[in-house]
């Protein structure tokens, strides 16, 4: 039989090769129209227990009823009802130990709920809140101090670069950094160096995290961690510009001290914030872009009081409400993921500076003031 004659055969309605290439073909046609559903389908559950959980505490409702608890055990039972935690610590430190236990469980039982291909989210925004606890460890490490292992750090891995740094001297941080998969950047800030400069060193330790996610990213999770990166670079850009202002740092020092590749905040604008004199002439330069309001409304307190706290958390909560809004335009993927590490992460803090003005008798007004909550924009 000819080849002719096999091709002509195998497409005879009679032979059953035929339909089982069309079986075949109908098969791979269906995986390739349902494969995306099949995909989005694994947030489902996920994104539904993290609306059914919400973020009390960054509302003012719940917050006014804690603030105004009569003593710890009030403010301890307020929390347990409310949030389902089953805090039994005595004192403010046992209580935000406490907390800071159960944020941590909280992002582990996240990355375990979502699909697995999503799973380097949760990593990233766990790296991204260690970097203050990796911070204090080089700090010390780098100071001759003792390093101090904490207690909850959001991913293993800050635990193991801990306790790496820790049993290691200053010259040999930058290579237990390097070990732990930072870039030469991270790690030049420790070596070789005549005297430690924090502010650089968590510069460079930002960048380095923000522009590394470890782990795949699927394709339709980019551009929502994309914007929620983008985005926290641009808070953070402005609060260090504020600061240095406010410190009377020079402009080249400034420029050292400020991210690359945010959303909204382009080169240029960076250069001239770190180029004012003045934290007003900062907040002014900022005109044009939507971090404009929320300062703009703050900026009376900071007068007030010439201190940077209304201005700070002004850009907090303006930082809530974006990410709430990646969350609604990214509501099938892990837009409600990352809305809830958010929300959860300034819960955390709220929570804990409640629990220290309790147990510290401070005026419950003052409270209030230092509460971060989600702002309209």
């Amino acid at each position: 039989m000819s080849l002719a004659d096999r091709i002509v055969n195998i497409f005879d309605t009679s032979n059953p090769v035929f339909w089982v290439l069309v079986a075949l073909l109908a098969a791979l046609a269906l995986f390739k129209v349902i494969r995306p559903f099949i995909f989005y389908a694994g947030f489902v559950y996920p994104n539904a227990k993290f609306a059914a959980i919400g973020h009390p505490f960054i509302g003012k409702r719940e917050l006014d009823r804690i603030i105004d608890a009569n003593g710890l055990d009030e403010y301890r039972t307020i929390i347990n009802q409310v949030r389902g935690y089953e805090l039994r610590g005595e004192t403010a430190r046992e209580l935000q130990n406490e907390i800071d236990s159960n944020f941590a469980a909280s992002v582990l039982d996240a990355a375990g709920d979502m699909p697995k291909a999503a799973t380097a989210v949760t990593d990233a925004f766990g790296r991204i809140l260690d970097g203050g606890l990796i911070e204090r460890a080089v700090r010390a490490a780098m100071t001759g101090r003792e390093v101090l292992i904490p207690g909850s750090p959001l991913i293993p891995q800050t635990m193991e670069l801990i306790r790496a740094i820790s049993s290691v001297p200053a010259s040999e941080v930058g290579g237990a950094l390097r070990a732990a998969g930072f870039g030469d950047a991270v790690a030049a800030q420790v070596e070789g160096v005549k005297e430690f400069d924090e502010a650089q060193f968590s510069v460079a330790l930002t960048a380095d995290i923000l522009s590394n996610p470890r782990g795949g990213i699927p394709k339709s999770c980019r551009l929502p961690l994309r914007k929620f990166v983008k985005l926290y670079a641009d808070v953070e850009n402005v609060k260090s510009a504020l600061r240095a202002k406010q410190l009377g740092f020079d402009p080249d020092y400034t420029k050292k001290l400020l991210l690359q590749g945010g959303w909204e905040i382009s080169p240029w604008l960076l250069q001239q914030l770190a180029e004012v004199d003045s934290v007003t002439e900062a907040v002014s330069q900022l005109e044009g872009t939507s971090y404009i309001k929320p300062l703009r409304d703050a900026i009376t307190d900071y007068e007030k009081e010439g201190s940077l706290r209304p201005l700070e958390k002004a850009l907090d909560g303006y930082f809530i409400t974006q990410v709430v809004r990646i969350s609604v335009e990214h509501s099938l993927t892990i837009g409600p993921l990352l809305r809830y590490l958010v929300s959860r992460a300034y819960e955390v803090r709220n929570l804990k500076a409640v629990a220290k003005g309790i147990e510290e008798r401070v005026d419950r007004e003052r409270l209030r003031e230092l509460m971060v909550m989600e702002v309209t924009v």
